[in-house]
């Protein structure tokens, strides 16, 4: 892009529609919301009055000389001419008073003004601190990446510690969100993330929100893991874990269905009514958590 596109106007050696441009322009590119920018408008901006002015001065040289060429011809002229016709350069000359007297009444005050406006809103742009504008820019930015990190911590924390039974999809609530999206990648919120996970004992819903949020399936593929990986790792010996945990329950109803029936034949052989009840009872409940049980590891596992 040149230096007129970026202005938005044509070549030109007008000094003052260069400037109006440049004020134009910069009231559009805020500096501190785009420094980048706001630098190429300031570079483009010196760029161009540095070439309005070398070919201004080369017009005036220019000028100059024609002057010098016809002040030397009207000259030549004019001793040839026969002043006889003094009537002719009377009218001229008043002529020539009354423009004047129209050009004495004309008020240069608004276009001065105008000057004076743009030449201060030039200098304000050329004193500006360009390191110092994004350096606030950065602060107020881990600002905000710290007060959403609180947020989502916050509520995490109030989730872990309530007293009713959490669930895979109020755990999607706390981590899967609009603030969530917007710091997943920054390090601030991971780090504090790490800790937090550090400093709870993650339960299996817990780490298959995390894992769906986080896709941690797919670290494998990620250049940087950085704090992912910290991540990863906790959530991976959570559902570990929660795997071992699944195994026994699975185990231990397996045995409750053996026994009940193995006692249910014992009450048929002696015979007992009641224990045989009692029997079919548990055999009932014991192979319907049995059963919810293998769902739950094949959900697990998928």
């Amino acid at each position: 892009m040149s230096i007129w596109d970026e202005l938005g106007i044509a070549r030109t050696n007008d000094i003052r529609q260069i400037k109006k441009a440049y004020a134009a322009k910069s009231k559009l590119v805020h500096p501190e919301e785009h420094p980048e920018e706001f630098r190429q408008l300031h570079e483009a901006y010196e760029s161009a009055l540095m070439y309005a002015k070398a070919n201004k001065n080369q017009v005036q040289q220019n000028v100059s000389v024609e002057n010098v060429q016809d002040e030397e011809q009207r000259t030549f002229s004019e001793s040839q001419f026969d002043f006889k016709h003094t009537d002719y350069h009377s009218q001229i000359e008043k002529a020539n008073e009354v423009d004047s007297d129209k050009t004495d009444d004309f008020d240069f005050s608004s276009i001065q003004q105008s000057d004076k406006q743009t030449d201060e809103e030039e200098q304000e742009n050329v004193n500006f601190d360009f390191d110092k504008a994004i350096y606030q820019s950065e602060i107020k930015r881990n600002n905000q990446i710290m007060e959403m990190t609180e947020t989502v911590i916050r509520n995490a924390d109030k989730l872990y510690h309530s007293k009713v039974f959490d669930t895979e999809m109020q755990w999607l609530d706390v981590f899967n969100n609009d603030f969530v999206d917007s710091i997943i990648n920054e390090p601030i919120f991971l780090s504090e993330l790490c800790s937090f996970l550090r400093a709870h004992k993650v339960n299996e819903n817990m780490a298959n929100a995390l894992f769906k949020v986080f896709h941690l399936g797919d670290i494998v593929s990620y250049k940087d893991k950085g704090q992912l990986e910290e991540i990863y790792n906790l959530v991976i010996q959570a559902k570990a874990e929660a795997s071992n945990r699944l195994e026994m329950k699975i185990k231990l109803c397996t045995y409750f269905v053996f026994v009940s029936l193995i006692l249910f034949v014992v009450a048929i052989i002696l015979p007992n009514l009641y224990l045989m009840a009692a029997m079919i009872f548990a055999f009932v409940i014991c192979m319907t958590a049995l059963v919810n049980l293998k769902a739950r590891r094949k959900k697990f596992y998928e």
